[in-house]
């Protein structure tokens, strides 16, 4: 097994994980995102795997926070979904069941007067995670600069002891490394599966057969 490890942006290296049999239990892999490779009758077989750890990072220290807070005291947890490219009257026209169970059965605020500003994502993206206009923001940060300082929203809330998590599934068009942007150095939330999805995008996704 091997260990997809981002380095900058879109470089990633596989760290070898070691060998997995019936004796391993899946519990005592200490990799969030792992390529598994397996051979069978001459066929080289492999998939990718990716978890959330609560024992790395920060993620220990916050869950026993949130331990001595009781049920009552418990903030509501925040997950924003965003869907690029598609307008509001768009979502509700093709994806009706979605929106529906959205809305009704898991409680999402939908936020009616959130308008596309423009394109690309990033012009839509800095007003929702900074709460600062796009032409003013970019007064002060270059396209190329890392985004490692910028004071975005889940920075809040990892402040707050939340535990944070932020995920596009189609690297190249990420929000924070389109255009040749540099993207984060360090992960920028306690769950980033960006080396997870680079590398699936990278050297085959799903399931695949060598």
């Amino acid at each position: 097994m091997e260990r997809p490890v981002l380095l900058s942006n879109d470089r990633f290296v596989l760290e070898d994980a070691g060998n997995f049999d019936e004796g391993n239990e899946v519990g005592s892999l200490d990799s969030e995102h792992i390529l598994v490779t397996c051979n069978t009758s001459g066929k080289i077989l492999f998939d990718y795997h990716s978890r959330v750890l609560p024992t790395q990072g920060s993620l220990p220290s916050k869950i026993n926070y949130w331990k001595t807070i009781s049920k009552e005291e418990l903030p509501v947890s925040v997950m924003v979904l965003v869907l690029d490219s598609t307008s509001a009257a768009d979502a509700f026209r093709q994806l009706p069941n979605t929106m529906k169970y959205l809305l009704e059965e898991l409680n999402f605020v939908y936020f009616s007067r959130f308008h596309a500003l423009g394109e690309p994502t990033m012009l839509n993206a800095i007003p929702l995670l900074t709460g600062i206009p796009t032409h003013t923001f970019f007064q002060a940060k270059k396209w190329l600069d890392r985004w490692d300082e910028t004071e975005l929203i889940w920075k809040h809330f990892n402040q707050s002891n939340f535990a944070t998590a932020y995920m596009e599934d189609v690297p190249k068009y990420g929000t924070f490394n389109y255009g040749g942007q540099t993207g984060f150095m360090q992960k920028p939330t306690d769950f980033y599966p960006r080396p997870f999805f680079t590398a699936w995008d990278k050297l085959g996704g799903r399931t695949a057969v060598r």
